[in-house]
């Protein structure tokens, strides 16, 4: 029960921590003046603030942008290949794929090919960038339920409204790709709305919400 209590409250436990270091800091500093010695420059209390920010520096959130574009980039050529070979059993397995991806990246195909292929072959290497993958799951979620929709209207002979919802798709994935996530977009929104059980993360400061965030 401690540990959870911790972990829930991780600023408080800095602070004590960093607050009980001050203090001996402070008594070491008081006795070394009272036995002539000089004190230290720089009491040993910052350097255990230091290597908490940077600690908590290495936990912050970050996010392969590359892998976001190797998924968006094979997103779009499965759904060409689709229209252009008109057929809907492709849209289909696009969903497939958003669908795993959404329950967690590990599980999506394209991601293994960028993460067990490309990036190991030298062919795409990583840009890590400080994101929130969270919106882009809910955009990879929202992917996942115009293709299933596409997929379906296609199969039942609906055409004209199901190649629309792929053309759809795949303008978004572009927009992507380049650097503008509608998905995010919408979880950013829902974010400043108040909806914040739900949409916990804020844009990146700085950024535009849905916009790739600079590099460090």
């Amino acid at each position: 029960m401690k540990a959870n209590f911790s972990k829930r409250l991780p600023a408080v436990d800095v602070a004590r921590r960093s607050v009980s270091w001050q203090n001996r800091a402070d008594k070491r500093i008081g006795w070394q003046r009272k036995c002539g010695q000089k004190p230290p420059a720089k009491p040993e209390a910052f350097d255990f603030q230091e290597e908490v920010a940077m600690k908590m520096a290495e936990r912050s959130s970050t996010v392969d942008q590359n892998e976001l574009r190797v998924n968006s980039a094979l997103v779009i050529i499965g759904l060409v290949t689709a229209f252009i070979i008109k057929r809907w059993e492709l849209v289909a397995f696009q969903a497939v794929a958003l669908f795993l991806t959404t329950l967690h990246p590990s599980l999506g195909p394209y991601v293994a090919v960028y993460r067990h292929i490309l990036r190991p072959a030298g062919i795409v290497k990583p840009d890590l960038r400080g994101d929130n993958p969270e919106p882009h799951r809910f955009a990879t979620m929202f992917g996942t339920i115009v293709a299933t929709t596409a997929a379906y209207l296609l199969a039942t002979g609906r055409n004209g409204a199901g190649w629309g919802l792929v053309w759809l798709l795949i303008s978004l994935a572009t927009a992507g790709f380049f650097g503008w996530c509608a998905g995010c977009f919408v979880y950013y929104v829902m974010n400043r709305l108040g909806l914040r059980r739900l949409f916990k993360h804020a844009p990146v400061v700085g950024t535009f919400p849905g916009v790739r965030p600079p590099k460090a």
